[in-house]
C-alpha cells in the first residue's frame, strides 16, 4: 500500500523527507522524474543503506537521529510542497518523544504534509502480540486509536484523512476481507493518517 503515490500525483514537484528510512526503496517505486527525496536515519543504518541501495541524484542521505533536530540543517530550502513520511517509527517512542518530533517539525516546516502510522492502543497492552508484530524484544510505547488526538497534542496539525489498516488487509490475503470486519481485529489494527501543518 503506497499512500504517498496519490500525493505525488497531486504535487508532482514535491520534496519528500523519509524519516527512519531504513532500507525503504519507495522512491524507486513512485519516482516521477521530478521529486526531490531525503532519507534520514541513524548513521549505522544509512551506512548499510548506501552499500545496498543504488545512488540517485535526487535522493539525498542524511545521517542522524530524529530524536535530535540537527538533521534538519542539512535539508536544503526549496520552494516545493513538502511531504514528511514517518513510517514504523513513532510507535517505538514514548508519547513525549513523539510529541517532541511532531513539535519541531511543525516549527521548521509550516505548511508541510505529514504522513505516519498510529499503533492501536490495545496492542500496547499485549507484550506478546507486540513481539510478534516487531519480531524482536523491542516494544511499542505510543499508540492512539483516534487520529485526532494528534491535533490535541499540537494544534498546528490538521487531520486531512486516515486509512484503517484493517480495510487494506484483503490486499495481502483475500480471506482477510472477512476477518477485517471482526471487532477484535479492527481494535488491534492501526491507522495511517495524513496531516497538514498549519502555517
Amino acid at each position: 500500500m503506497n499512500v504517498s503515490l496519490p500525493f505525488i500525483k497531486e504535487h508532482p514537484n514535491t520534496l519528500i523527507i523519509n524519516l527512519g528510512a531504513g532500507l525503504d526503496t519507495r522512491f524507486y517505486r513512485v519516482d516521477n522524474q521530478k521529486i526531490l527525496w531525503y532519507d534520514v536515519d541513524l548513521p549505522r543504518v544509512m551506512d548499510i543503506r548506501e552499500e545496498l541501495i543504488p545512488h540517485h541524484d535526487r535522493v539525498l542521505s542524511i545521517k542522524g537521529s530524529i530524536l535530535e533536530k540537527e538533521w534538519i540543517n542539512k535539508v536544503k530550502e526549496e520552494s516545493r510542497p513538502v511531504l514528511i513520511i514517518i513510517e514504523g517509527v513513532l510507535q517505538f517512542f514514548k508519547k513525549e518523544e513523539a510529541q517532541f518530533v511532531l513539535d519541531y517539525l511543525a516549527e521548521r516546516f509550516p505548511g508541510a504534509y505529514v504522513l505516519f502510522d498510529l499503533c492501536a492502543e490495545e496492542v500496547l497492552r499485549d507484550p506478546k502480540l507486540m513481539k510478534k508484530l516487531t519480531k524482536s524484544d523491542t516494544l511499542f510505547q505510543w499508540g492512539e486509536d483516534d487520529p485526532k488526538e494528534v491535533e490535541r497534542m499540537n494544534a498546528q496539525y490538521q487531520l486531512l484523512d486516515f486509512i484503517h489498516l484493517a480495510d487494506r488487509m484483503h490486499l495481502k490475503m483475500k480471506i482477510m476481507a472477512i476477518a477485517s470486519k471482526l471487532p477484535k481485529v479492527r481494535k488491534l489494527s492501526g491507522k495511517v493518517a495524513l496531516y497538514q501543518i498549519k502555517k
